[in-house]
């Protein structure tokens, strides 16, 4: 074998080229060095540890660039921050943070000059303008804006938020709000009852949360509000009808109809027919309750019920169930009433969603699963859309279908008070099911905000979300439904003659006979009994559905306003 040696002297020439030729790729400008990092490179000088230090430029992959002073490794001192996106922040840094007089300009020419303290702005103005350019929703509108031409952060964002954005807002925090519990523990502390007008302007109890300070005092839906803390309702400017939550004690005095038995298995509040003398209102009590707030857990489902709709062809069961929300804490409360429903045979289900509006967006769309057919399974159910610079965050939420509930058609009754959770349901519903819609116009909480602390006393909201269904409809302005009929406050939950509940089951039966029900029989003023027995001769009623009881017939009264 011959082995070939290289000559001492041509090795060390090799090595003499192999380290020159290293150096040159990290030499660069002005004697300035070049190093590569994963996240980008670096040209500008070293200390003895080779870290960065001194004067210098980083160049980061995804399009940022920093340069100016450097102290081990950190940014420190005076520099310049470029972003991507066309963003500049000029002034002082500490520890890579910006720290100190600053400028930050955006790409618009939008601008503020400011102290900076741990990365943020410390004036309240200028952080607003910090959070609201790029992540308010409709930021491409907002314009080029100049902190320094506002007296305050309010006069800021009132100038510049848009026409239908009710919800962008900033509060003033005294460090002794009440916290609110229904997401985090799916409780609150206050009543436990809401309040709402009814369409003769009486103010009335809608709601009674289970085992809540009202239920414990035996409040129910239904009864009227005449006076609060010993104050005629009517001679009070302006009253809180959010009172769910209320923190403070007060004294209500409600006025209410005692109940009058029939046949032995329900109460019924019987309306007097016009020109008859016989059947009397029944008879009014009145009670002063002081209630006290306290922590309860919330109901997600109010009330649910079968009714059974008997025609010549047999009968058919129509599920109905009331949410007030859509909690995480009670998914197990929503997959036992929708399981009841189920067993109990329905054909045909009635969603009341009139005062359904918070809880969580997973456990809604787990709710979608329950209520929507096989065919949706692995669809969209809703779509969270931010602005075009913030587009990564996008979320879309899918339907997983789950047992056995398979429905060609649901009934879904609305109101005002309908909002958020309630309209997204609704609206994420319609494209894989016929929706018969209800009621009055939702409320139209299309948007949702996110929260930024300014400090300890003042958080700011902004809307900064769009949520609408695979289809692209959205609830903005609210959701108009395809028959009107109000709020029937003067009757419990269940109550057949509760106009919305009424018009649903009246819609229900037109459809078993597939024909049309004159507007004078399903007008939320008036029922005509005969007009309805005339073209449903075959008719015998519709009727409800109790706990060990056999189906009975339910009487129909004409209602008259007082």
């Amino acid at each position: 074998m011959i082995t070939k040696r290289i000559p001492f002297i041509l090795i060390i020439a090799m090595s003499v080229f192999c380290s020159c030729k290293k150096e040159d790729e990290e030499k660069s400008l002005a004697g300035n060095y070049r190093k590569n990092y994963d996240n980008g490179y670096y040209i500008g000088d070293f200390n003895e540890k080779g870290e960065r230090h001194g004067q210098g430029t980083y160049f980061w992959n995804n399009g940022d660039k920093y340069e100016g002073q450097w102290l081990n490794g950190s940014r420190n001192g005076e520099g310049v921050f470029y972003w991507a996106n066309g963003d500049k922040y000029e002034g002082s840094f500490e520890n890579s943070k910006r720290e100190g007089e600053g400028v930050f300009t955006f790409k618009d020419g939008s601008t503020f000059t400011c102290q900076w303290k741990d990365d943020k702005p410390t004036d309240e103005k200028s952080y607003l303008l910090w959070t609201l350019k790029p992540w308010y929703y409709w930021n491409a509108e907002l314009g080029k804006i100049n902190a320094a031409d506002y007296a305050s952060a309010e006069d800021l964002l009132n100038a510049v938020k848009r026409p239908q954005d009710k919800w962008s807002k900033i509060y003033s925090l005294t460090g002794n709000e009440k916290p609110d519990l229904m997401l985090s523990e799916g409780k609150q502390i206050g009543y436990g009852m809401g309040l709402r007008y009814d369409h003769n302007s009486q103010l009335r109890v809608a709601w009674v949360h289970r085992n809540s300070p009202a239920a414990l005092q035996g409040i129910k839906r239904g009864w009227k509000v005449l006076s609060i803390n010993g104050q005629d309702i009517s001679l009070m400017p302006e009253i809180n009808i959010d009172v769910e939550n209320e923190g403070i004690s007060k004294s209500f005095r409600f006025e209410y109809d005692m109940e009058v038995p029939t046949d032995g298995l329900v109460s019924e509040r019987r309306m007097k027919l016009p020109g008859d003398t016989t059947i009397n209102r029944p008879p009014v009590n009145s009670r002063i309750i002081e209630l006290v707030s306290g922590k309860y857990s919330l109901q997600t489902v109010l009330y649910q019920n079968i009714y059974n709709l008997e025609a010549d062809n047999g009968t058919r069961k129509a599920g109905y169930i009331v949410l007030r929300s859509v909690l995480k804490q009670n998914i197990n409360e929503i997959q036992q009433s929708v399981s009841s429903l189920v067993a109990g045979g329905i054909h045909y289900l009635i969603l009341d969603l009139r005062y359904c509006s918070g809880g969580h967006y997973a456990t809604l769309t787990e709710l979608a699963g329950m209520l929507l057919p096989n065919s949706a399974n692995g669809k969209t159910f809703m779509q969270f859309t931010y602005n075009s610079e913030k587009s990564s965050s996008d979320t879309a939420y899918v339907i997983n279908k789950t047992g056995s509930l398979n429905l060609s058609r649901i009934y879904v009754i609305t109101t005002s008070s309908t909002a958020n959770l309630g309209e997204y349901l609704l609206l994420g519903l319609k494209p894989y099911i016929d929706v018969v819609h209800i009621g009055t116009p939702t409320y139209g909480y299309a948007w949702l905000t996110s929260t930024w602390n300014f400090s300890e006393t003042r958080q700011h909201k902004l809307v900064t979300v769009e949520v609408r269904n695979v289809g692209s409809q959205s609830c903005a302005g609210g959701i108009t439904p395809d028959y009107s009929a109000f709020d029937g406050l003067d009757k419990d939950w269940g109550d057949v003659n509760e106009r919305l509940l009424q018009r649903a089951l009246y819609l229900i039966v037109d459809w078993i006979w597939e024909t049309d029900v004159p507007d004078s029989f399903i007008s939320p003023n008036v029922l005509n009994k005969s007009k309805f027995m005339e073209q449903h001769e075959s008719c015998r009623g519709i009727t409800e559905q109790l706990p060990q009881a056999e189906t009975f017939p339910i009487k129909y009264f004409e209602t008259v306003e007082n």
